[in-house]
C-alpha cells in the first residue's frame, strides 16, 4: 500500500508506501512512476508530507532510538531538522508539513 502526499510542478510525488507491520517509509515517485525509498533516520518509519519546486522533500522519520524527528531531503540522504536548531532552545522537531 501506497500513500501519495503531495507533488510539485515536475511531476514529483512524495508520501509513504507500508513495508510491513511498523515499517512505513518515506518515498518519492519520479517522473516514470518509479517509487524510491527515501531512507530513515536510523529508525523504522517515516513519511515524506511535501516537496518543493527545487526537488526539496520533508517529512518525519523515526530514528534509531524510536524518536520522532523532522527530515529534509534533496536527492541524498535524510537529515534531521534538528541540526539546524540550537539545542540550547529547547526546540524539538518532530515533523515538517510544509516547504516553499
Amino acid at each position: 500500500v501506497s500513500y501519495a502526499q503531495n507533488l510539485n510542478n515536475a511531476g514529483l510525488i512524495v508520501g509513504a508506501a507500508d513495508r510491513g507491520p511498523g515499517l512505513t517509509r518515506a518515498v518519492y515517485w519520479d517522473s516514470t512512476g518509479q517509487i524510491h525509498d527515501l531512507g530513515t533516520l536510523g529508525g523504522t518509519s517515516g513519511w515524506a508530507y511535501a516537496i518543493n519546486e527545487d526537488n526539496v522533500a520533508v517529512g518525519f522519520s523515526t530514528d534509531a532510538s524510536g524518536q520522532t524527528r523532522a527530515f529534509g531531503w534533496d536527492g541524498g540522504a535524510l537529515v534531521d531538522l534538528n541540526t539546524l536548531v540550537d539545542p540550547a532552545s529547547g526546540w524539538v522537531l518532530s515533523r515538517a508539513y510544509d516547504i516553499n
